[in-house]
């Protein structure tokens, strides 16, 4: 019975218009023009693969453009056949064969028989069974009835009712054995504009459907079909979408399934008679097609119908949509209509907006957006500078700017970025104001000045003056709006490129005018005026006048300005430049009681000035200045012997104490602190190529300065304090043997017996291997459950055991050493209490991961990473409450910080620096006894485990790395040794 409903159904096949069966042809198969073939490959939907490829058909077209045959190779299953066709001399069709292709063997043969223009039967041979068809019409040649018989015996009947236009209105069958005709479908039909619509009600053995179906007028394709259950309103909507060539002719077709997340898709390539060639059989990335299912929190991403790993989805701001990334393909997708429920039913839309993982958007408005990479929010590394209602917006992290600007009426959604090569900007603010940009943040304008062709000059307010030129600045602002963005060109050799741009201003000289009332005017040789960009001016000691020229870095003296009476005026008057390429200078006067210091042309109003004579016989000086409001020092060399009344200081490296040293004859030194010199010195010594300097400040607490590299500067150079950290200050004093709180006599070294110690009371000696006495010791483990103690010598660093200590207040015991400098040690005491020493010394920021923590074990054991080392250790100590020192041993683990813990049942946990591994792009198989683990992540990363099928639980395998040309190898050897 099941075969006969299906011989019955493929009549449903045949169209409204099939009492004149023609072969297919060119036209009907969707071509505009000639061609020769056509090259057509299947991809279908197959489970937890996705769309895969299926079949492949080559179909081969006569002079006229009739079919005449097709090669199609079924790659799912293998098999391969061969369609025919025999044509009469009008291209109609008469016989269609099907032969297997590698056999020859002919497996099916259709014959179609005519009478005035109408098929009338079908007569199909299939190895023992032969199928006829017998079509009926009536007298409008509508095809109404179709008999199926089956070896000379009737199957059943199909009967069709049709309208005026030839469209079956009902469908009913009468098979064999019943005496009721059933009706299996009634149509109803719509004029949809672009579309037909066609409305069908079916009734199955699963229950009553309406089916909706839209098919394009132009293409004749299906765009949209909808399945209701009538018993419980379940709906698929299946839409047809395609893409044609520059004749017209569609080259991709593909199908899909809102409801079940299922697509297939047809790709064609067309040979034509005029020997162009369109279209193409292999899928790009531009075929990729994304859909998402949402179930409150959990979301499942699908490409080509499978299930992917994705990042958790983001809002795009100002609409319902969220942001992901596929990494699989490399994909940034937006899911559309996210937001609209949590609850969703069906498959959506998602849309690959880009294949470049590097790509950058963003969304909402500009003055107030959301930064997105890989699907993620940019939350470091960005800056941002509105400009009216537009932004600058700045990525650290690539080192590239970029604009977001608002359209008119524009809608929010999401909007890739196009990163700039520059970085500064200027943009109108107000009808009144304006900015200036540099990688995204607002930066003050210092000094600027309109030239001649509109354009601006311009220089910043950053530590280093940069000088910028805004091109049409005065046309750009104003017939521009508020918003308006444009790019500044930054000067790297501002008089050269200024002196290309305007050859008529020279600025290698300058004149200066003596104006009434104090005022002046600064002027280049060739009278442009530049007052504008010079910094303001000052009156020295000796009452002239210096100002700072950044733009040529030079300091200038407007000569004997207030020599001249302040209420007439003097043109053209002479400058002299006082010094060039120095930013910061001394300007000294009257044999050292006055001194003015200048940074950047601004003098200092508020400072302590320390100085000392390099040499003892000579005027020679070294001196810090301290800026109280900027909290800076500078420091400098001059001679008050010397001519030369103006010189450079140098900024000093800011350091939070604000104290340097400074290097005098025969190797002495003199400290600094905010511009003042120190004067005690009790406990300032050399340490190898250092100088450290112990203090007790206002609380009495002992600190320590450390000047690094001391030994190695040249005489009258400074270098920066660096505070020694507290707990290190006393292991440092105990090397350079002093005390810093209370001096005190230096202990005889008295020798005894080696490896010894004695105790009186609460104080001990100890005596090392050689019987010398340790004089710099600490003890730092005191009793922790054993009766041992345990001292370091802190300047071998080395740990001593001392036998029984804790039993009497009065012993003498042996000692023996229990931890070299290299050695790496586990402590244990008490219940839970456990502690790691690496490199001889205490470590307690270090990652671990139990191997064996087990309520029945006698002995537990650890996986611990020290991340200072990049080194894995491997340590065991007793369960149960009480004292344990041990070995904690050195895993040769090499770069990859991996080991593998192998558990029960042969599974596994893999650590990689301390931390369990989760990843869920992990798969994993057993090869000759080794484990072979691949991590498909964003970074590839494939290990050997060697021996694991024979290893026992807990034991620890190291890895070995499979290299990429290697692993594609490996794993085809695995798969064959699955089949």
């Amino acid at each position: 019975m099941k075969n006969i409903i299906y011989l019955l159904l493929m009549v449903f096949a045949f169209s409204a218009k099939a009492q004149i069966l023609e072969t297919v042809t060119l036209e009907s198969k969707g071509v505009k023009d000639k061609a020769t073939s056509i090259e057509n490959t299947y991809y279908e939907f197959v489970a937890e693969k996705g769309l895969q490829r299926s079949i492949i058909e080559v179909e081969k077209y006569d002079d006229k453009g009739n079919l005449i045959s097709i090669s199609r190779n079924e790659l799912l299953t293998g098999n391969k056949y061969e369609y025919t066709y025999e044509l009469d001399k009008k291209g109609i069709l008469e016989v269609e064969k099907i032969a297997n292709a590698a056999t020859g063997l002919t497996l099916r043969t259709t014959k179609y028989d005519y009478k005035k223009g109408l098929l009338t039967a079908t007569t199909q041979v299939q190895g023992l069974i032969t199928t006829v068809k017998n079509y009926s019409y009536n007298d409008k040649d509508q095809l109404i009835e179709t008999e199926v018989q089956e070896n000379g015996e009737v199957k059943g009947i199909v009967y069709n009712e049709r309208d005026a236009q030839n469209r079956i209105t009902k469908t009913s069958q009468k098979l064999q054995g019943e005496e009721v005709v059933k009706v299996i479908s009634t149509f109803e039909y719509k004029d949809g504009g672009a579309n037909d619509i066609t409305a069908e009600t079916r009734a199955t053995t699963n229950g009553t459907f309406s089916i909706t179906t839209l098919t394009s007028r132009t293409t004749k394709l299906k765009v949209q079909e909808t399945t209701r259950n009538l018993g419980n309103n379940q709906q698929s909507i299946v839409k047809h979408y395609f893409e044609n060539d520059a004749k017209g002719s569609w080259v991709k077709s593909e199908v899909l399934d809102e409801q079940f997340g299922r697509s297939s898709l047809v790709l064609r390539k067309i040979s034509y008679v005029d020997g162009q060639a369109t279209g193409r059989t292999e899928m790009t990335p531009e075929d990729d097609r994304v859909q998402y299912f949402r179930q409150y929190a959990k979301v499942s991403v699908a490409v080509n119908g499978k299930i992917v790993p994705s990042t958790n989805p983001n809002l795009i701001s100002g609409t319902d949509d969220h942001i992901t990334y596929v990494a699989s393909i490399n994909a940034t997708v937006v899911l559309k209509g996210y937001n609209k429920t949590s609850n969703q039913t069906t498959w959506h839309e998602g849309v690959i907006v880009s294949h470049n993982p590097d790509d950058i958007f963003w969304a909402g408005g500009p003055t107030y957006l959301t930064i997105f990479q890989k699907g993620l929010i940019v939350t470091s590394g960005k800056s941002k500078y509105n400009v009216g209602s537009n932004s600058v917006n700045y990525l650290s992290s690539l080192g590239k700017s970029f604009l977001a600007i608002k359209a008119p009426e524009e809608k929010f959604g999401l909007q890739k970025v196009e990163l700039l090569d520059n970085n500064d900007f200027w943009g109108k603010s107000t009808d009144s104001t304006y900015a200036f940009i540099s990688k995204g943040n607002g930066i003050g304008v210092r000094k600027q000045l309109e030239a001649p062709d509109g354009s601006r000059l311009m220089s910043t307010s950053t530590q280093k003056d940069g000088w910028y030129i805004l091109p049409d600045f005065r046309s750009k602002y104003d017939e521009g709006k508020p918003g308006d963005i444009h790019v500044a060109d930054h000067l790297t050799e501002p008089i050269k490129q200024l002196k290309e741009r305007y050859p008529s201003i020279n600025f290698n000289s300058f004149t200066h005018d003596n104006l009434v009332n104090n005022q002046y005017r600064l002027k280049t040789s060739d009278g442009t005026i530049v007052t504008a960009i010079a910094e303001p001016t000052t009156r020295t000691p000796d009452s002239q006048l210096v100002t700072y020229f950044s733009l040529t870095g030079e300091y200038l003296r407007m000569d004997g300005f207030y020599d001249k009476p302040d209420d007439q005026e003097f043109l053209n008057q002479s400058v002299t430049v006082l010094s060039k390429g120095e930013e910061l200078i001394y300007y000294l006067y009257n044999e050292n009681k006055n001194i003015t210091y200048f940074v950047r042309g601004t003098r200092l109003t508020k400072s302590n000035l320390g100085s000392r004579k390099l040499y003892a016989d000579q005027v020679k000086y070294g001196a810090v200045v301290y800026d109280s409001i900027s909290s800076a020092s500078y420091g400098m060399n001059y001679d008050l012997k010397g001519t030369a009344k103006v010189g450079p200081m140098k900024a000093l490296p800011w350091n939070p104490a604000q104290t340097f040293i400074m290097k005098l004859e025969k190797g002495q030194w003199v400290i600094f602190e905010k511009g003042e010199g120190m004067s005690n010195y009790d406990y300032s010594l050399m340490d190898g190529d250092d100088v450290v300097h112990f203090y007790t400040n206002a609380l009495n607490v002992v600190k320590a300065y450390r000047f690094k590299g001391f030994k190695d500067i040249k005489l009258g150079e400074f270098l920066p304090a660096e505070f020694v950290p507290d707990n290190e200050i006393a292991s440092l004093a105990a090397k350079l043997k002093v005390d810093p709180s209370k001096p005190k006599e230096k202990k005889e070294a008295v020798k005894a017996i080696p490896n010894t110690f004695k105790r009186t009371g609460t104080s001990y000696s100890l005596w090392d291997e050689n019987g010398m006495p340790i004089l710099s010791y600490l003890q730092f483990f005191g009793n922790l459950g054993s009766p041992d103690a345990y001292a370091r010598d802190t300047t071998r660093r080395i740990t001593y055991e001392l036998k029984n200590y804790f039993t009497q207040d009065n012993i003498e015991g042996t000692s023996r050493i229990v931890m070299g400098p290299t050695d790496n040690k586990i402590l244990k005491w008490g219940e839970k209490n456990v502690a790691f020493f690496i490199n001889g010394k205490s470590q307690v920021d270090v990652k671990r991961v139990y191997v064996n923590n087990r309520a029945e074990s006698e002995m537990w054991s650890e996986l611990v990473y020290d991340q200072f080392s990049g080194s894995t250790f491997f340590g065991e100590y007793p369960q149960k409450e009480g004292f344990y020192f041990g070995a904690l041993n050195k895993l040769l683990v090499d770069s990859e910080k991996a080991v593998l813990i192998k558990l029960k049942d042969g599974k596994f946990s893999l650590i990689i620096e301390g931390i369990i591994d989760k990843s869920t792009t992990v798969t994993s198989n057993v090869y000759q006894g080794d484990l072979i683990y691949v991590n498909n992540g964003s970074t590839q990363k494939a290990y050997r485990f060697k021996g694991f099928e024979k290893a026992q639980v807990l034991d620890l395998l190291l890895p070995e790395i499979i290299p990429p040309s290697e692993l594609n190898e490996l794993l085809k050897k695995i798969n064959s040794e699955k089949k």
